[in-house]
């Protein structure tokens, strides 16, 4: 019924009611401030419960499932960004309750999205940490040369012509050897001439052993999260050959494996015999998945083209495949017209690419791409058994969801993301390019087989195109991310390249492959090689064009977060809200080029170093150990140079005591000048500045500074000059401390210095890893001619003598451990014609430069809480032990325990840090131990100057035995890392 007034309003002639004409105070009122408020909240809250009912209507329309999955994978996601590891048994008593919820609100009839969505991230959380104890496995403590007895279980050329073993350890022997640190597996590599053992066989050999390591810059891949999950516990290279012994028979399903591992590698073989060079080395990766044989002069034009996953066995080679062998198959059977009409003969040839495709995975290693695309392709083909649509987001929502339930680690691989962003986006293009493709008109009759044919292969040539787009974008944030690169001209080179893949490359791989037991490969191999040699010449034209390299430099930590958010909502939603994923994509868009450059790069083993200069590129101090760190840096910073450039190292100076780098800060316009203030070392550094000490504030320059020299415009002005020092050799530490701003060594720095600057040593090295180093805040001058022992670099025993001898982003390099490195960085000094005198007393340039200090702002690759899956150097408390007892000497008076001085009227030149402090007459340089013959007795130290057992200033292959870890012996090589440099003694640790 109407109401009074509505019964009281004048109806029109024309029968239509319309609202009452505003009067002049509605209209006043209107636009009155608290009326526009309520106006714009109106519309708001109305835009907003559009936006809720739009979302809503996607996921009631079969995206409930796929968002569960992505939800449970950014659980995993997150669990891996956890700043501490959480306790399984809590988050899984947590993930049910919120199932428990629920379930109670869907049985009380409420939609329960958002309890839904709790669930799944904390499932995925509980899933990831499981995994995690799951698949704990001992690891290699340190550095070893060890013998390893064991069975082969897999292995793969390399592109030395060697081969990488992967070894299930039954016995390893090695001194100071435990239970707890002896893996179960390891990787090794052979050289050309070590023997040719087989998969399955058990094997004997000497071998260089160390644990994974972490990632080579912050933010990089991590190699040892990798391993941890593969349940790798070390990696390295065979010593001499490899022996073949008799460990009993194999177990059945062992036995199976064998079979299939000696099977693809004799494919391998003769692929590469019969088609020798990088045509055959691809040949046998698109065969049987071996990849690491591709040399570098044919992977490099490929990932700059945007064709390595050609190479790689993924979806793209599962779905020529199965899709080969379904058009032959009913093609054979729709010959005969009794089993085409009585039979569902679709479903016949869909179950023989079935097992066609699941023998092509066992051929191909079960690699892990190969695994994720076998079991898409299986969900698609069993969809067609059981008449449902093959390739749905459903479809690809059950494969993830199966995989990231048996290995929740997957969702941190490059491989994973850009597997399914790229199946994501284009199962949601197919659509619409179904839709785009049904407007056009159909071909006329009379346009003849000719007009038909050409229509066809222009259809064709726009299918690959569209899909080379939509593959290329969604899969943009992973590879920019990860490679610091994308490949502007993907699209034409996989327009050229992907129909003679499809058409070519990949039916003479069958085909060979059949012709294969009756020695009749050649020829099909031989059309292969065509196809290939094709390929790597379209690779080389796109990478040689201008800016073809794609690279981008390392974007902003959360641009890829970001670019991935933007794939999946453009993809997935079907409404008019899929265009609010441009918001995300523009912004990831923008960090791209808003990444870190870092004004120094510290590497994982302390003995590669970069340093920005006035030119804005890295100057590189590093051997051929360190090419892959150096490589990956130089990427990371758009640096289009290789890692082999004679002129890396432009503007390092070296002598036997370390090397030093000079920076005039006034070049560079990143410097700005400001106040001269003091600071102090702050106690927390991870993630935030760490500022020099240095005593006394300084008032100003130097008076031995104060002479002016004209620069390029004539001005007279005194240069500021900021030196980086690398000290391989303790007698340098005296020096080093008082006039440099920054000090990176493998060995362990006296306490002093670090009261005088910016200090990087092993204890540094062992819990950051990796370091990168921003310059922050004014510039601070210091006195090179203040006293030496304010550093208390104190000279600790051994005294004399000369100093001691010293890309993919996601794959290690070959041998997973450095040689020892020659006497000098490749057998000399960087740039050894400038090289000079680095270290010893003041210069005559201390006369015309003030040399100053900055404060850092430093970023690490290990976190400050160490996961399951950090490399941990097993001697760092016992370092850390040493370090605190020999601080405890320097501020502790020991005159009662002094002897009295030198009764030959000498100098006394071995004075304790005690002595110095009591005494401050200068120290000669070179050290007191250097000098003096007679020792003097110092409370809680020995006679060398060491505290017992110390560590701080010792070079490889010095000291005893602290506690119970077990030094290296004499005979063996000893090192931090590649160089062959140790963290400051004993050996390697900083990947243990």
């Amino acid at each position: 019924m109407r109401s009074d007034a509505e019964e009281a309003r004048p109806v029109p002639l024309d029968g239509v009611a319309r609202p009452p004409a505003p009067s002049l105070g509605r209209g006043l009122a209107r636009i009155t401030p608290a009326a526009g408020v309520a106006a714009l909240r109106l519309r708001a809250a109305s835009l907003g419960e559009g936006f809720a009912d739009a979302v809503r209507r996607d996921l009631d329309g079969g995206l409930a499932l796929p968002g569960l999955v992505v939800v449970f994978a950014c659980g995993i996601g997150l669990y891996f960004h956890f700043p501490s590891e959480p306790w399984p048994p809590a988050v899984t008593a947590v993930a049910g309750l919120a199932v428990a919820g629920t379930w109670m609100r869907r049985r009380a009839g409420h939609p329960a999205r958002l309890a839904a969505t709790l669930a799944a991230l904390l499932i995925g959380i509980a899933a990831a940490s499981w995994e995690t104890r799951r698949v704990a496995a001992p690891r290699l403590d340190h550095e070893r040369t060890v013998t390893v007895e064991g069975r082969v279980v897999d292995l793969e050329g390399t592109a030395a012509g060697g081969l990488r073993l992967v070894v299930d350890v039954h016995r390893m022997e090695g001194r100071g050897l435990r239970p707890e640190t002896t893996p179960t597996r390891i990787t090794a590599t052979l050289g050309a001439r070590g023997g040719r053992p087989d998969v399955g066989d058990g094997v004997r050999f000497k071998a260089r052993l160390k644990p994974p390591e972490g990632p080579v810059m912050p933010g990089g891949y991590d190699f040892a999260r990798r391993a941890w999950f593969e349940g790798r516990g070390a990696g390295g290279y065979v010593l001499g050959r490899v022996e073949t012994i008799d460990l009993g028979p194999t177990p059945g399903f062992e036995g199976a494996t064998r079979m299939i591992g000696s099977l693809r590698h004799a494919i391998a073989e003769r692929v590469r015999a019969s088609l020798p060079g990088e045509s055959g080395t691809i040949a046998a990766a698109l065969m049987v998945g071996e990849q690491r044989a591709i040399p570098e002069s044919a992977a490099e034009p490929l990932r700059a083209s945007g064709l390595t996953h050609i190479v790689s066995i993924s979806g793209l080679h599962m779905g020529l495949v199965a899709g080969g062998v379904i058009v032959v198959a009913r093609a054979l059977l729709a010959l005969f017209p009794v089993l085409a009409l009585g039979f569902p003969i679709k479903k016949w040839a869909a179950a023989a690419a079935f097992v066609v495709a699941t023998i092509y995975l066992l051929l191909s290693g079960n690699q892990v791409a190969a695994l994720r695309s076998h079991l898409m392709l299986s969900v698609a083909l069993l969809a067609v058994l059981v008449d449902r649509p093959a390739i749905t987001m459903h479809t690809v929502a059950v494969a993830a969801a199966v995989i990231l339930a048996f290995e929740p680690s997957a969702v941190m691989e490059p491989s994973f993301r850009m597997s399914f962003l790229a199946v994501i986006a284009l199962v949601a293009s197919y659509d619409v390019h179904r839709a785009l493709s049904a407007r056009r008109a159909s071909p006329r009759r009379e346009t003849g087989v000719v007009g038909h044919v050409v229509g066809g292969g222009l259809r064709q040539i726009e299918g690959f195109a569209v899909s080379s787009l939509v593959a290329g974008l969604a899969t943009a944030p992973v590879i920019a991310g990860t490679f610091f690169r994308a490949a502007p001209y993907s699209i034409l080179a996989n327009m050229a390249v992907l129909p003679v893949t499809g058409l070519v490359v990949m039916p003479s791989a069958i085909v060979a492959a059949l012709a294969m037991p009756f020695g009749l490969e050649v020829w099909p191999l031989a059309v292969m090689g065509l196809g290939i040699e094709w390929m790597i010449a379209v690779g080389r034209w796109a990478a040689a064009l201008p800016a073809g390299a794609g690279l981008l430099g390392e974007p902003h930590p959360a641009m890829m977060p970001f670019g991935m958010f933007a794939v999946l909502w453009l993809s997935a939603l079907k409404s008019r809200i899929r265009l609010f994923g441009l918001v995300p994509a523009v912004v990831a868009v923008v960090l791209v080029f808003a990444g870190p450059r870092p004004d120094v790069l510290i590497g994982r083993h302390g003995t590669a170093v970069a340093v920005r200069g006035a030119d804005g590129r890295l100057h590189v101090l590093g051997g051929r150990q360190e090419r892959f760190d150096v490589g990956i840096w130089l990427a990371a910073d758009r640096d289009p140079r290789p890692a082999t450039t004679a002129d890396l190292a432009e503007g390092w100076r070296c002598d036997p005591l370390g090397c030093v780098h000079r920076l005039d800060v006034d070049a560079m316009s990143a410097v700005a000048s400001g106040p001269m203030t003091d600071g102090s070392i702050t106690a927390g550094r991870r993630g935030g500045e760490r500022v020099p000490g240095g005593g006394e504030e300084h008032s100003a320059a130097p008076a031995a500074a104060s002479r002016a020299v004209a620069d390029a415009s004539g001005t007279a002005r005194v240069p500021r000059v900021l030196e980086i020092a690398v000290v391989r050799d303790p007698r340098a530490f005296e020096e080093d401390c008082r006039r440099t701003a920054i000090v990176v060594t493998t060995l362990v720095a006296p306490p002093g210095c670090r009261a005088a600057t910016t200090v990087f040593d092993r204890l540094d090295l062992a819990r950051a890893g990796a370091t990168t180093l921003d310059f922050t805040g004014p510039v601070r001058p210091i006195d090179p001619f203040a006293d030496r022992t304010a550093t208390g670099a104190v000279e600790p025993g051994g005294g004399g003598g000369s100093a001691p001898g010293f890309l993919d982003p996601t794959s290690a390099p070959e041998g997973a451990v450095g040689l020892p490195a020659p006497e000098a960085i490749d057998g000399g000094p960087p740039a050894a014609a400038e090289t000079s005198l680095a270290h010893g007393e003041a210069s005559s340039q201390d006369a015309h430069e003030i040399r100053v200090r900055r404060a850092v702002r430093i970023r690490t690759a290990l976190p400050s809480t160490a996961r399951p899956w950090t490399p941990i150097d097993p001697r760092l408390a016992v370092i850390e032990r040493e370090v605190a007892e020999v601080a405890e000497v320097l501020r502790t008076p020991a005159t009662a325990d002094r002897t009295e001085p030198r009764s030959d009227g000498g100098p006394d030149s071995e004075r304790s840090p005690a002595d110095a402090a009591a005494d401050p007459t200068p120290v000669p340089a070179g050290g007191a131990a250097a000098t003096s013959a007679k020792p003097r007795v110092v409370r809680g130290r020995d006679p060398g100057g060491r505290a017992r057992g110390g560590s701080w200033g010792r070079r490889p292959g010095e000291g005893g035995r602290s506690g119970d870890v077990e030094e290296a012996p004499p005979d063996e090589p000893t090192g931090g890392g590649p160089a062959g440099a140790g963290l400051g003694g004993g050996e390697l640790s900083s990947g243990g």
